[in-house]
């Protein structure tokens, strides 16, 4: 499992997502799965799901971020998009993030069961947050989805934990050291969704210093 959780983070840093997502999801193989593959398949399915978020991350267009995390949007509520949240609704709905989940939903969590998606994204097998920052910051972003997903807060106080995922996810991306394009798009993408528009006051301020931080560093 160590070997695998290594190849997958070595393959994010070469930009190679896509054929990551894919072999860690055991996917296009033209047999049935052994016994071991099986289980490198439920050892490995938090950090596929946290590949699927990140591949989402990189797709995103990066003036997309800006447009939904902007003060202006801050009534700007989606009627067609499920609720996600619980007693955090009110300060995640219309937010960038909740607008992200909305979208990578199907994709990263097709049977919809998010106290699951929490538990793998929680459980890890050898995971290396420090040693391999790239893979921790997309960790922290999907349990940032499954936490705002499954309506719990995971902290003492209500209302922060999904954004604090984020701000760790910013944090784990600043200790890449990277100067390459694509790290700095991320960083950008990841500050946008820490706001939260209809929040409170210090979500508000929270969520703005943590975008401030992420668009200074990539500059």
């Amino acid at each position: 499992v160590e070997a695998w959780r290594h190849c997958l983070s070595e393959a994010l840093l070469a930009g190679r997502g896509e054929e990551a997502s894919a072999w860690v999801r055991f996917e296009g193989l033209d047999r049935q799965l052994s016994a071991g593959e099986h289980f490198l398949q439920a050892a490995l399915v938090g950090y596929a799901s946290a590949v699927a978020w990140w591949l989402q991350l990189l797709g995103q267009d990066p003036a997309e971020g800006q447009r939904h995390g902007g003060v202006e949007n801050a009534g700007d509520k989606s009627a067609d998009s499920t609720d996600s949240t619980d007693s955090d609704g009110d300060a995640y709905s219309g937010s960038p993030l909740h607008r992200f989940l909305e979208e990578g939903r199907e994709e990263a969590c097709p049977e919809d069961d998010w106290d699951f998606e929490w538990r793998a994204l929680t459980w890890l097998p050898t995971y290396d947050a420090k040693g391999e920052p790239l893979l921790a910051a997309a960790v922290e972003l999907g349990r940032a989805c499954a936490s705002l997903a499954s309506g719990a807060t995971r902290t003492a106080s209500a209302g922060e934990a999904s954004q604090q995922h984020i701000a760790q996810a910013v944090e784990a991306l600043l200790a890449t050291g990277g100067a390459e394009k694509e790290v700095s798009e991320s960083l950008c993408r990841l500050g946008c969704l820490a706001r939260l528009p209809n929040g409170d006051a210090a979500g508000k301020a929270f969520g703005e210093a943590v975008a401030s931080t992420a668009r200074l560093s990539s500059t």
